[in-house]
Formats: C-alpha cells, structure tokens, sequence
C-alpha cells in the first residue's frame, strides 16, 4: 500500500497543468503589455485574450493596427523573451473598422 501524498504535494503535480495555472498566465502576459511596449503604446492599445497562442490587442484605431504590425515581430520576440512564452504572434483589432 502507498504513503498518502501530503496535499502540497499533490497541487504542486496538479497546478501547473491545470486551467487556474493557464488562467494565471494569461492574465500575466495581459498584465505585461505595457511593460513590453511602453507607456505610449500602451495608451493606445490593451491586451484583451490569447487564443491558441495569438494574443489578441485591441487598438484604438486602423492606424494604430497598422503600426504595431509593422512592430510586431520585435514585440513578440520581447513578450517570448520576458514570459518564457510560447505564443506564436499577435493579432491587431482596432476598436473602429474603417
């Protein structure tokens, strides 16, 4: 018959798979945005979900989308770089459709 396992021990095996721990991340890496692309961006943008590893940013306009894309392979090297994440790309919406 096995020892029974103390209950730290048995979150310590069951939080880093669970949803509370990938909940926990993502709101890291949402909480991280304006680290990762400053205080102007920031103003103009808000990090609002990641969906099999693209996060989504909302932007305050069509214009704003386009810059970031322009900006977005150094941002997403600076989100892997900082969170140890996998994420694989951005995606821009602007809250205006033009």
């Amino acid at each position: 018959m096995s020892k029974p396992k103390a209950l730290a021990d048995l979150l310590q095996e069951y939080l880093p798979s669970s949803p509370l721990a990938r909940g926990l991340h993502t709101q890291e890496v949402l909480g991280s945005w304006p680290g990762i692309v400053g205080e102007e961006i920031a103003k103009h943008s808000e990090a609002v979900g990641i969906e099999n590893g693209i996060l989504i940013v909302r932007v305050e306009s069509s214009v704003w989308a386009q810059e970031l894309n322009l900006l977005r392979p150094q941002i997403v090297r600076r989100l892997q770089e900082r969170l140890g994440e996998e994420l694989r790309d951005i995606r821009f919406h602007s809250r205006t459709r033009a």
